[in-house]
């Protein structure tokens, strides 16, 4: 396949539009000779990409000839990068492949942003940065103290909402994370790990901040299921209650009983661990609300797990798995 290009070249005497063709099929380099002698150079090899690179028609200058001469074919030269607009240290990359992406910027950790101009502030900050983000762990900068401090961000479970994990045990140290959300007991809290993790109290304060929403999952680590799990509203949810308190969930499930809308017992007392108490939640009444069968004696789920039911996700056995996270609705 012969596939033509227009190229403006600058000499230095005159602008001059040059016409070559590239085989893409065999991926031959052509040379060019425009009508002053003096310049002479080869085109970048035919690939696709780089024939994408030079159907912008952009003007050459006499030292992109020289780099092209330099450097090996399929090499990148936009010359977006020369103004170096990446900003707090971050590395300009020119891309010629996307006619929309002309460079990219990878930042330093603790900035984000088409050209790093922004100190996130919480996983949601990442996502506005750039909503092809994968799971995994970020860090964020406390701008009382400028330091930063990892945490452990899902982007993907949940299509229309951006979660950041604040805690995570293991059934066999559960005894470990029985604290309510208001005492501050850091657990390796700058190296987020499914098994023994927790954030500080300033930490978590901090990004209530940036909330809308909390979740309690389990064995998110080994894939993630609307199967013993609950989503809220803060503006419904109290982290500490004098005792138990009828709660309006978005959606609870335990063990595969669930509910829209509906309420449940939550239980977060100081120095005890929240969580559901599914064998008095029938005693809350609202339009939606269901009867969790099958209970044993004072079921706990999702946390202090004083009386646990085997058959629950989190608790069904030692490395078992209980996370609670902050998170924010993207969308409707």
């Amino acid at each position: 396949m012969i596939h033509e290009l227009n190229i403006k070249a600058k000499t230095g005497h005159e602008n001059i539009r040059l016409k070559t063709r590239c085989d893409l099929a065999s991926d031959k380099k052509v040379a060019f000779r425009p009508a002053c002698p003096i310049v002479v150079a080869w085109l970048f090899s035919c690939k696709t990409q780089d024939v994408n690179c030079l159907e912008q028609d952009r003007l050459l200058t006499p030292q992109d000839f020289h780099q092209v001469t330099r450097e090996a074919p399929g090499s990148c030269m936009n010359g977006c990068c020369r103004s170096n607009p990446c900003l707090n240290g971050g590395t300009c990359t020119e891309h010629c492949d996307d006619v929309t992406l002309k460079f990219k910027c990878s930042c330093i950790a603790g900035f984000t942003g088409k050209v790093c101009e922004r100190k996130p502030r919480s996983c949601f900050s990442y996502y506005a940065a750039d909503s092809a983000v994968t799971n995994g762990v970020y860090e964020i900068r406390d701008p009382n103290s400028n330091e930063l401090f990892k945490i452990y961000c899902d982007f993907t479970s949940e299509s229309n909402f951006v979660w950041t994990l604040i805690e995570s045990f293991k059934k066999s140290i559960m005894k470990g994370f029985n604290y309510d959300f208001y005492t501050d007991k850091p657990i390796r809290s700058d190296d987020p790990q499914f098994s023994e993790h927790r954030l500080s109290l300033s930490a978590m304060t901090y990004l209530l901040s940036d909330t809308t929403h909390i979740r309690a999952t389990c064995e998110f680590n080994n894939g993630f299921s609307y199967t013993d799990y609950l989503r809220g509203k803060l503006t419904e949810f109290e982290l500490i209650t004098s005792g138990g308190r009828c709660t309006l969930f978005e959606y609870i499930n335990i063990r595969g009983i669930n509910c829209t809308d509906c309420k449940a017992k939550y239980w977060g007392k100081a120095g005890e661990h929240g969580h559901i108490a599914s064998t008095v939640s029938a005693s809350c009444t609202c339009p939606n609300c269901v009867e969790w069968t099958d209970n044993i004696n004072s079921e706990d789920s999702f946390g202090f797990y004083g009386s646990a039911n085997p058959v629950h996700r989190c608790v069904q056995n030692d490395d078992a798995t209980t996370q609670w996270w902050l998170g924010v609705k993207v969308s409707p």
